[in-house]
């Protein structure tokens, strides 16, 4: 008999290892640049963390795969800065529609973007991804502490905290894609340890968090 899915009414709803599990599967599906198996875990993923239907799933997953297309695109470096800068807009402005999206999606959490938000969250995004090119973590760190106030509302210590984190799962996966393939399978177990305390964290300070929010009603 086929699982019936509860509707999902928290945003923490979600389960850290499988999430881990998940992320660390699409790392390895991009790093083999295996774009079908990535837009299929990459839906998964949505569907895992915000309760999505497959099919929000899979429009978010699409909007994620094409910036990546446009990411891969500019870092060549063979083409021009001038393609370089065409290329990091086209990222910018798929991960616009990828917010726009998501913002729809956060509504039903209690979360509302409004259109100058995210259009910050775009252009953070498209930042750290540049600064993640040049491996520039504490750069990387800031804007997605940013972007975890923004998405969240997170007090910035918390916000900062939760990306420390992330950051570490992104340095692991730096250094598996450094390594044959035959010598790199010990990162990802590190790196999927890492995504494990990442969304453990995640999980546990939105947790907090939100009932912080909440109990401070009474007292408005």
């Amino acid at each position: 008999m086929k699982k019936i899915k509860r509707p999902r009414t928290k945003i923490y709803g979600f389960d850290p290892r499988e999430a881990a599990r998940i992320e660390t599967a699409l790392l390895k599906a991009h790093f083999e640049r295996d774009y079908v198996l990535l837009e299929t875990l990459m839906a998964k993923l949505f569907e895992e963390l915000y309760g999505l239907d497959a099919t929000i799933a899979e429009k978010l997953a699409i909007k994620e795969i094409k910036a990546f297309g446009a990411h891969n695109e500019a870092e060549n470096p063979d083409i021009s800065k001038k393609d370089k800068g065409i290329y990091w807009n086209q990222v910018k402005e798929l991960k616009q529609e990828y917010f726009h999206i998501l913002a729809e999606v956060l509504k039903k959490y209690g979360i509302n973007l409004s259109t100058k938000e995210i259009d910050t969250l775009a252009e953070l995004e498209e930042e750290w991804w540049e600064l993640h090119h040049i491996k520039d973590y504490e750069g990387v760190t800031n804007c997605k502490a940013k972007q975890n106030v923004i998405l969240f509302k997170l007090p910035l210590p918390t916000a900062r905290e939760v990306a420390e984190i992330s950051v570490e799962a992104i340095k692991k996966y730096d250094t598996a894609k450094l390594l044959p393939t035959e010598e790199n399978q010990p990162y990802w177990i590190e790196t999927e340890k890492a995504e494990i305390k990442f969304y453990n964290l995640f999980k546990g300070r939105t947790a907090k968090n939100i009932s912080k929010r909440l109990s401070s009603l009474f007292f408005i």
